[in-house]
This record gives structure tokens, C-alpha cells and sequence, in this order.
């Protein structure tokens, strides 16, 4: 009776141990499961603002791009205008001497006109 009663003591512990480690992978089971949801969440996370960023910066590459090309108009412009500018500067100079040529011609002719005019009045 006595060895009976020390084989169920014996049966119930070991039967209590198997609860006990059976609870305990559950718990660890469980606490996988939670893990697994909480990364699933964060690697969706990760995701949206990954492609977030990836889209700012296709944005930003786009106004960089934008901006150089811009800037290579500006300085051909520039360049351009720099390499005319004596051009132009000639070009104001010549016709500023035409005009006074021509004013200076206008003067001599006004002059003539005047003088047949006083020869016309005289007689």
C-alpha cells in the first residue's frame, strides 16, 4: 500500500510537472505569437514609411534635376549675354554715330534750304 501510495505521489508530481511545462510552452507559445503579430505591424510600418521616403526622395531628385537644368539655362544665358554684350555695346555706338551723321547731314541740308530760301526771299 505503501509503495502504491509513493508510485501516485510519484505519478501525480511527474503528472504535474508535465502541467507545469505544458503551461509554460503555451505561455511561450503564446508569447511568439504576440511577437510575430507586434513584428508583422512593424515591418508594415517599416513598409509604408520606407516607400514614404523612397517617394519624397523621387520628389526631391525630381526639383534637383529641375533646378540644375535651370541653372545650366540661366549660366548659357548669362554666358551668352556676356559674349554679346560688346556686341550690343558696338552695335549702340555705330547707330548712336549714324544717327549723329545723320543729324549732322539733316543739320547740312536744313543749312542749304535755308540759305536758297534767304536767296529766294531776297529777289
Amino acid at each position: 500500500a505503501n509503495l502504491r501510495a509513493n508510485e501516485a505521489d510519484a505519478h501525480r508530481q511527474v503528472l504535474n510537472r508535465i502541467d507545469s511545462e505544458e503551461r509554460q510552452l503555451e505561455d511561450r507559445w503564446q508569447a511568439l505569437v504576440n511577437l510575430k503579430e507586434r513584428l508583422a505591424t512593424a515591418s508594415t510600418g517599416y513598409a509604408t514609411r520606407l516607400q514614404e521616403l523612397r517617394t519624397r526622395l523621387e520628389e526631391r531628385e525630381r526639383i534637383l534635376t529641375d533646378l540644375q537644368v535651370k541653372s545650366e539655362e540661366v549660366q548659357s544665358h548669362f554666358d551668352k549675354r556676356k559674349a554679346e554684350h560688346p556686341k550690343e555695346l558696338q552695335s549702340l555706338v555705330d547707330q548712336k554715330q549714324a544717327a549723329l551723321a545723320e543729324a549732322a547731314n539733316l543739320r547740312e541740308q536744313a543749312n542749304t534750304i535755308r540759305e536758297q530760301l534767304k536767296k529766294y526771299q531776297d529777289q
